[in-house]
């Protein structure tokens, strides 16, 4: 056995005790935990397959494995795409229904399912006279990941750009950036992998790269998997969603309304608390979630996020020219001003300053 075959029972392995581990989990999103669970299911499926490849010769019944293996390549987009809106919590509003999005893969089946009860000789005879069928599958396969990976990049967007009216510190999303990159990659691998089998049939190599990237691809939900599981909580935010239904106050008497929060945000300070969120502002503020972000929209011209972090990072640059506060690190005075994380900080202040926080002190120590 070798260590491509252990790596795959060792994923097969793992996605079973993920499937039940999702399966109990209480905390977080549960019907989001199911779903990512029923996923794993077709991640063994998948791994089963790759297993199978590497058995030595080839028999029809391996083949046949090999082939249901391969129903992932049309249900790895709309699986990935409907657990993230699952997660997010945001609803299918799309006027195309929901099994539209596994018409593909349906078609597929049609189209293996006489490999799957052909004897030898039938089997042989009907992949040889559709060859080129399974070339044009191959290549919508493909087309279709890059659509749901643009619709998975659109998604992610869509509820980032919610957050930022809802809370001052964005939760944990680039596990989720980062599985769309690597997938994205991995896309590139494979149609190498297919320009490489079209020009040169008989490049076992390239079959082999094949194998890898439908390797490689559910590892990343199998990380997925165990992310969710130790981070159960990890996107526990007030809905994003509810704000669009509110109905619109209207917004009397603005110029008082703008000073009555930078009021609250220079004597209460509440944005040193590291998790504010809208609802808690507007609660400081006495006034409904729904009219305090129209007037941080409307008044001050930005979002929750950008309103708030601007006034952290004012009181950053208040705490760096103090000299009690001289021995403390540029990261520590972020945490003082309630950023809770380095990058959020960074990003931040670079985009109210133009400058980094390291050529911010360093100009200021050179004034000084």
């Amino acid at each position: 056995m070798n260590l491509f075959s252990v790596l795959i029972i060792s994923g097969v392995v793992q996605g079973g005790v993920l499937f039940f581990a999702l399966m109990r989990l209480k905390r977080g999103y549960p019907d989001s935990n199911r779903f990512l669970a029923k996923f794993m299911l077709l991640i063994m499926l998948v791994m089963t397959g790759r297993y199978f490849y590497t058995i030595e010769p080839m028999t029809l019944l391996t083949a046949k494995v090999l082939f249901a293996g391969d129903m992932i390549i049309f249900l790895f987009g709309p699986l990935l795409y409907f657990y993230l809106m699952s997660l997010f919590g945001i609803k299918h509003n799309s006027v195309i229904p929901v099994w539209v999005h596994y018409v593909p893969q349906a078609l597929f089946i049609v189209i293996i399912f006489p490999l799957l009860i052909a004897d030898k000789e039938g089997y042989i005879s009907y992949y040889s006279k559709t060859e080129w069928v399974f070339r044009f599958v191959e290549i919508f396969a493909i087309l279709q990941i890059i659509f749901y990976l643009e619709l998975n990049r659109r998604l992610l967007r869509e509820y980032e750009g919610k957050l930022r009216n809802q809370i001052s510190a964005l939760p944990a999303l680039r596990i989720y950036k980062i599985i769309l990159l690597v997938s994205a990659a991995l896309l590139g691998v494979w149609l190498f992998s297919f320009i490489m089998r079209v020009t040169n049939p008989l490049g076992a190599g390239d079959y082999l790269g094949y194998q890898l990237v439908w390797f490689a691809l559910p590892c990343s939900v199998i990380a997925l998997g165990y992310y969710s599981l130790i981070n159960p909580d990890i996107l526990r935010v007030e809905s994003v969603a509810e704000a669009q239904n509110i109905k619109e106050d209207k917004l009397p008497n603005a110029a008082e309304l703008k000073e009555k929060v930078i009021r609250i945000m220079e004597n209460d300070k509440p944005y040193l608390q590291p998790k504010l969120t809208l609802p808690e502002l507007a609660e400081k503020c006495n006034m409904s979630t729904h009219l305090l972000s129209r007037v941080i929209n409307e008044e001050f011209g930005k979002n929750f996020f950008e309103f708030v972090n601007q006034y952290r990072v004012e009181e950053f640059k208040n705490e760096l020219k103090e000299e009690e506060n001289k021995n403390l690190t540029i990261l520590a005075l972020a945490y003082k001003a309630g950023f809770n994380s380095k990058t959020t900080f960074n990003t931040a202040f670079r985009s109210i300053t133009g400058q980094t926080p390291r050529e911010f002190h360093r100009i200021l120590r050179n004034q000084s």
